[in-house]
């Protein structure tokens, strides 16, 4: 698995990571970037696929040497949240294999983490927990100029091959909560 990092997470981590110059999976590649909210630091990571975004609340900095083993536990706590099954989410982490960390290069990659931040950012004040707020911003819908929108979630679903929810969450409002479809 792939992080590429943003200089201010680059320099959070402490680590001077090299550019990437091999060709890699965008679904095994995720951007990081480091959000300051009042006194507290939200970690957005953003898959490059999809967009799909994991976002760690109150970082403090005993946590960043660990910060792989962070991401990868609230990676598999935000999919089971979203209704994927544990099969899939097991078989999309072994596949993905170790974390290694790059400098990130891309400037359409980092306007879309600047839009997922935003989405992060809006869902802040409502949000007391890292899986609520990363589910909020994975239901914002993402896209570009011409293109058709899509959601990340269903996007990131259609990618690792994991089945539609059973429930369908319509996309939050700005009050924070998720409504679900009125029942017949």
């Amino acid at each position: 698995m792939l992080i590429h990092c943003t200089k201010l997470a680059c320099k959070r981590l402490k680590i001077s990571p090299p550019v990437i110059e091999k060709e890699y999976n965008p679904i095994h590649s995720w951007r990081l970037h480091v959000v300051e909210q009042g006194r507290q630091r939200v970690l957005v990571f953003m898959n490059d696929a999809t967009r799909y975004c994991v976002a760690l609340k109150g970082i403090k900095a005993k946590d960043w040497p660990k910060l792989s083993r962070l991401f990868i536990e609230r990676l598999r706590e935000v999919m089971l949240a979203d209704q994927i099954v544990p099969d899939v989410v097991d078989h999309y982490l072994s596949i993905s294999g170790e974390i290694e960390y790059y400098r990130n290069n891309d400037k359409k990659m980092t306007s879309w983490l600047n839009k997922t931040c935003e989405s992060v950012c809006y869902g802040y004040q409502y949000r007391d927990n890292d899986i609520s707020l990363s589910l909020y911003a994975c239901h914002f819908l993402a896209g570009t100029k011409g293109e058709k929108y899509w959601e990340p979630s269903e996007k990131f679903r259609e990618y690792i091959g994991a089945e539609p929810p059973r429930v369908k969450l319509i996309r939050p409002d700005f009050s924070g909560q998720l409504f679900f479809p009125p029942t017949k």
